[in-house]
C-alpha cells in the first residue's frame, strides 16, 4: 500500500477483522495517535477496503472445514456424558451446544467479495447527477 508500512497495515487489517474498533486497531497496529484519529478517512481508501475484504474472505475460508472439529466435540461430549456425574453432564452439554453452533454457521463464501466502491466527493456526485439529468432530457 502506498504511504503505509506493510507490517502495520497488515496488523491493522487483522485487528479490524478480529472485531476491534478502527481507532483501537490502528493504535495496536503501531500507528500514531494522529493517524488513528483520522482512521475513518483512511478506511475509505480503496486499497485498505480491499485488504480488509480479502482478509475477511481468507478467515471465512479457513473455517470452511468444521466437520472434524464438530466430530471431535461430539465424541468428547459422549465421553463426558459416560462419566455419569453432574460436572460431566454440564461439560457434555457445553460441548454439544458448541457443536450445534458450529453446524449452524453459514457456509463460507466461495470467492472474495467485491470491494466497496470508493466514496465520491460532492463535486463528483454533482457531475454524475448532472449527466443523468442530461440523459433524461
Amino acid at each position: 500500500m502506498v504511504g503505509l508500512n506493510r507490517d502495520k497495515s497488515e496488523a491493522f487489517v487483522n485487528h479490524m477483522v478480529a472485531g476491534l474498533a478502527p481507532k483501537a486497531a490502528a493504535l495496536l497496529a503501531g500507528y500514531s495517535t494522529s493517524w488513528a484519529n483520522k482512521v475513518t478517512r483512511h478506511l475509505k481508501r480503496p486499497d485498505i477496503g480491499r485488504m480488509i475484504a480479502k482478509r475477511q474472505w481468507e478467515v471465512a475460508r479457513a473455517g470452511a472445514d468444521l466437520a472434524p472439529i464438530i466430530e471431535a466435540l461430539m465424541e468428547a461430549g459422549k465421553a463426558a456424558a459416560s462419566l455419569k456425574s453432574a460436572a460431566a453432564f454440564v461439560a457434555a452439554k457445553s460441548l454439544y451446544a458448541e457443536a450445534a453452533r458450529l453446524k449452524g454457521l453459514p457456509p463460507p463464501p466461495t470467492e472474495p467479495p467485491e470491494p466497496p466502491p470508493p466514496e465520491m466527493t460532492e463535486a463528483e456526485w454533482m457531475a454524475m447527477v448532472a449527466q443523468t439529468v442530461e440523459r433524461v432530457r
